[in-house]
């Protein structure tokens, strides 16, 4: 174990002194084993911290008290049990300075918290206990993540902490605990965040692999471009015991395939922050990593599809110049070739799945300017009207930047002809170090305009380290996504192959006022369908049907449009629905 956790890189290591087989008299014998290993990570210039994870068995039963909860040893007189534990106090006194009370599992089923005053006493006793046999001992205080009750953001009395991230949390919990730590302003000067993994035997080691490479990733983020130190990561258990070798100190334990993830991811994050993330589609996550004193100009993506269609889960960008390499949590690597468009920026196109993959040598600078352009607001009302906006560009160079933006809608849209922008040619710009600049422009489009998300598209001209030619930006402007919900679906009947053709339409009032609708089912070469929706009140659905008889054939292939609106308003909201 030690030789794999120096190979794996690896600064620390929290190790056990008690376990359910200690006796007093194994402790008195010093255990081989244990004190094998500490000498062994010692050798190795790994920092241990020697944790009193639970109470020995038999001294338990001495002192009546649960075995689970060693916080209950500073209950009791020390001459009940310090002399239990001075074997090895003795011996590794003067090597290792931190020694921690309890485990975090324990904790997160209650243990003995009861106020942060009970803790820090109990803490002051035990550090009083250590100072004997320990210069300048550093204490270790473990917490749960889902202890509301715990100190995790105070740490009374301890110089440093560690917070247990359960496997039980959605992913994002790791990066919302350790934002809910930098928002508090823990009191201790170290935090370490441990991230408990799935169940491999029930969800397999592939899935435990995603969750860990996620967890971490999202706990770094969560720290974003901050210039103080990072979040410390680890991981709990991430050690296979092999009782059939109990004899081999070397082959006792072997690590899981997790650890040595956590190696490649720390090799991957050391010395970069999160300086912001890059628009792809909603389901994506992808992060852009990068060191905020460098240069920026070879920094790394780290990005993976947690919910979005695989059709689109697709990143298509300009990444840099350089050689682009992507991989594998396991360190497993190829080169990604992208293709010349425009005669000047060459475009890489990489399938993301739910597996994470790090994009190294991007131009992380570039990146985040390609990631600043964003139109606001966000949301415009599905009127045919002219609609005044902002395009936002930030610089993220150290030098003034300047060039021009054209605007226009991704020609895969039916209706992208009708769109109409406002300047319709290029629009120049120039933007300070580390400034951003908001850009009046105006669009209009036609009534048939479908409510959902619509990708914008820019073609820039960027001079700003270099000359960049054609750079592709992309963004989204949600159409029509208001008060009103509508949500067509269609039923051929009375067979599969029809000959009706019937659309089902529901429609949800998410305003805090009563509605006086009407629904337009609009069908080539087919006469109108009209129904009233009255009356619709706050927070209430309604379902309505309409048929186009013996339609199947003719409408084969082809769009039903169908249309929302208000009897007093101005705003139709269309959605279409394809006749298979």
């Amino acid at each position: 174990m030690p030789d794999a956790a120096s190979r794996l890189g690896f600064g620390s290591v929290t190790l056990p002194i008690v376990n359910r087989a200690t006796t007093r008299a194994s402790m008195l014998a010093a255990d081989s084993l244990l004190r094998g290993l500490i000498d062994e990570f010692l050798k190795r210039n790994l920092r241990v911290t020697l944790a009193f994870g639970m109470i020995p068995p038999d001294l338990a039963d001495e002192l009546q008290a649960d075995s689970a909860d060693p916080f209950r040893l500073l209950d009791q007189p020390d001459r009940s049990w310090v002399p239990y534990f001075r074997s090895v106090l003795d011996a590794y006194g003067q090597r290792v300075s931190r020694w921690q009370l309890g485990r975090e599992q324990s904790l997160s089923a209650g243990g003995s918290w009861a106020t942060p005053r009970d803790v820090a006493e109990r803490l002051s006793k035990f550090r009083r206990v250590l100072s004997r046999f320990i210069p300048g001992p550093v204490t270790v205080l473990p917490t749960a993540a889902e202890l509301e009750s715990s100190p995790a953001g105070s740490a009374p009395g301890s110089e440093a902490i560690t917070v247990l991230v359960p496997s039980s949390f959605r992913a994002v919990a790791a990066g919302e605990v350790v934002r809910a730590g930098i928002a508090r302003g823990a009191a201790a000067p170290e935090t370490t965040y441990l991230l408990e993994m799935p169940d491999a035997s029930v969800f397999g080691h592939r899935a435990a692999v995603i969750e860990v490479v996620r967890r971490a990733v999202l706990a770094w983020a969560a720290h974003g471009a901050s210039a103080d130190p990072p979040p410390r990561l680890g991981l709990v258990d991430a050690w296979l015991s092999r009782p059939d070798r109990a004899d081999d100190r070397a082959a006792a334990l072997r690590p899981l395939p997790e650890l040595g993830v956590l190696s490649v991811l720390s090799s991957r994050l050391a010395g970069r922050r999160v300086i912001g993330e890059f628009p792809v589609t909603p389901g994506v996550r992808c992060f852009i990593l990068a060191d905020p004193l460098a240069e920026q100009t070879s920094g790394a993506l780290v990005a993976w599809n947690e919910g979005a269609d695989p059709s689109l889960a697709v990143l298509r960008a300009y990444l840099g110049g350089g050689v682009i390499t992507l991989y594998d949590p396991f360190g497993n690597g190829t080169v990604s070739r992208g293709e010349t468009q425009g005669g000047a920026t060459e475009i890489h196109t990489i399938a993301l799945g739910e597996t994470p993959v790090f994009i190294e040598g991007v131009d992380a600078r570039m990146l985040r300017f390609i990631a600043s352009f964003h139109i606001e607001p966000g949301v415009v009302p599905s009127i045919a009207a002219e609609h005044d906006h902002d395009v936002i560009l930030e610089n993220p160079w150290p030098v003034r930047v300047s060039g021009s933006i054209r605007l226009h809608e991704a020609a895969s849209h039916r209706t992208a002809r009708e769109w109409k922008f406002v300047p319709s040619g290029s629009i120049p710009f120039s933007i300070l170090p580390g400034q951003s600049q908001r850009i009046p422009i105006s669009f209009s489009f036609g009534p048939a305009e479908e409510a959902g998300p619509k990708e914008i598209l820019a073609q820039v001209q960027l001079n700003a380290d270099r000359a960049y030619s054609n750079l592709q930006l992309r963004t989204h402007l949600d159409v029509g996504a208001g008060e009103l919900e509508l949500s067509p679906s269609l039923v051929l009947s009375p067979t599969e192959a029809g000959p009706d053709v019937s659309v089902v339409v529901a429609v949800t009032n998410h305003s805090s006022r009563t509605r006086s609708l009407e629904i337009l089912g609009l069908a080539p070469e087919q006469p109108r369908a009209t129904i009233p929706l009255s009356n619709l009140g706050p927070g209430e659905s309604a379902v309505r049907r309409f048929a186009f008889p013996g339609a199947a054939a003719a409408l084969s292939g082809r769009h039903i449009r169908v249309v929302l609106s208000e009897s007093d308003g101005v705003e139709r909201i269309n959605r279409y629905v394809r006749v298979p």
